[in-house]
C-alpha cells in the first residue's frame, strides 16, 4: 500500500486525559517515538531484514508506544505513579476527561495501534514460525506467591494479549501479580500486553525453534516487521510528525 507520509525520526508526547482515584488526580501521558536518540535512522541503512528474511525497504523505521501516569498537582518527576510500555485497558476505561483532540474511541484505537505495533523492529520469530508462543507450548502462569500449576497454550491472540489453555479459560494480564517498575519504582498490577508477554520466558519456549525456509533461529537476530501505510497515516492524522 502506498503513502504520501514520510516517517522520519522524531518522539512525541501525547496528553490524553485525566480522572481521580480517591483524593489522587491523575494524568495519562502517551509517547510515540520513532527511531529516536541512538537509535535514530533508517534501517535499511543498518542492514536490517524483515520477518520475511528480506532486506527492508529505506525509509523502513521502528515505533515504540509508552506511557506515564501521575499525580498531575505534583511535578512531573514527583508525581510519577506509572510508566512502561503500551496503553493499559485500565487507563484507557478510568479517564473521565479527555484532552481536546481525544476520546475512549481515538484512545483505544491508539492502544490497539501500539499493542500490535511497539518495537516492530525487535521481532524475535520470522514470518514462518507462526507466532511467538506457538499454540501446543507449556507455560507456567505467574500468580503473586510465584509460578502457577503449568497449562497448554490452545490458542494465543497477540492483539489482546490472551492465552486460552485446553480446558478454554483465557490467562489474562489482569491475573497478573504485582510487578515494579524499574523505570520509576512504583509497584502496581503488571496491567498491560507488554508486562503480560514478558512475565513468561517466551525465549525459553522457543529456544531452538528454526525457520523452515531459511533456517533462521529463533532470537538469533532482530527481525523487522515493516510499518503499514494505514498505520503511518492515523499517526500523521493525530499530530506525531507535526
Amino acid at each position: 500500500m502506498s503513502t504520501t507520509v514520510k516517517p522520519r525520526p522524531v518522539e512525541k508526547h501525547f496528553g490524553i486525559g485525566n480522572w481521580t482515584e480517591g483524593s489522587t488526580a491523575l494524568r495519562l501521558v502517551v509517547t510515540v517515538r520513532v527511531k529516536v536518540g541512538d537509535e535514530a535512522g533508517d534501517l535499511a541503512a543498518r542492514n536490517f531484514e524483515t520477518v520475511d528474511h528480506e532486506p527492508v525497504e529505506p525509509g523502513t523505521f521502528g515505533l515504540s508506544f509508552t506511557h506515564e501516569v501521575y499525580n498531575r498537582r505534583l511535578n512531573r518527576d514527583r508525581g510519577m505513579q506509572s510508566c512502561g510500555a503500551g496503553i493499559p485497558a485500565e487507563y484507557v476505561d478510568a479517564i473521565t476527561t479527555f484532552d481536546e483532540g481525544w476520546d475512549r474511541e481515538q484512545l483505544a484505537e491508539l492502544q490497539r495501534i501500539g499493542e500490535r505495533w511497539h518495537l516492530n523492529d525487535m521481532r524475535a520469530a520470522c514470518s514462518h514460525m507462526g507466532g511467538t508462543v506457538p499454540v501446543g507450548a507449556t507455560i507456567a502462569f505467574p500468580t503473586p506467591s510465584g509460578l502457577a500449576t503449568e497449562f497448554t497454550v490452545a490458542s494465543y491472540a497477540p492483539s489482546t494479549g490472551r492465552w486460552v489453555d485446553e480446558a478454554g479459560e483465557p490467562r489474562e494480564h489482569r491475573d497478573l501479580p504485582d510487578v515494579t517498575c524499574e523505570c520509576c519504582g512504583h509497584t502496581k498490577k503488571a496491567g498491560s500486553y507488554v508486562a503480560f508477554y514478558d512475565a513468561v520466558d517466551h525465549y525459553g519456549i522457543n529456544s531452538g525453534r528454526t525457520c523452515s525456509v531459511t533456517g533462521y533461529r529463533y532470537g538469533s537476530a532482530w527481525l523487522v516487521e515493516p510499518v503499514p501505510a494505514d498505520v503511518w497515516e492515523y499517526l500523521e492524522r493525530i499530530g506525531l510528525f507535526a
